[in-house]
């Protein structure tokens, strides 16, 4: 992470190398949720935890797919979600 200033407050910066690029997907749908969460908690906005029956994020499915196509990687071979 790396963070510099800027005139009405700061840029974060998330660098994540994939050692396995079936993880890809899954671990960028997990960052764009916990990002999210972030900028709505920095703005002061309800950040809600909402999840789905499985205990997943709301929304990580749907991200989850958009990087498996963003990234080319066949949802069968692609990595689980982690086990909550």
């Amino acid at each position: 992470m790396e963070l510099s200033p800027r005139e009405d407050g700061c840029l974060l910066v998330l660098t994540h190398a994939f050692g396995d690029r079936f993880k890809a997907a899954r671990d960028a749908a997990g960052w764009h949720v916990c990002l999210q969460w972030l900028a709505r908690m920095l703005d002061g906005a309800p950040t809600g935890r909402g999840q789905d029956v499985e205990g997943v994020p709301r929304g990580w499915r749907e991200l989850n797919r958009s990087y498996e196509q963003r990234f080319g990687i066949d949802p069968a071979e692609a990595t689980p979600p982690p086990a909550t």
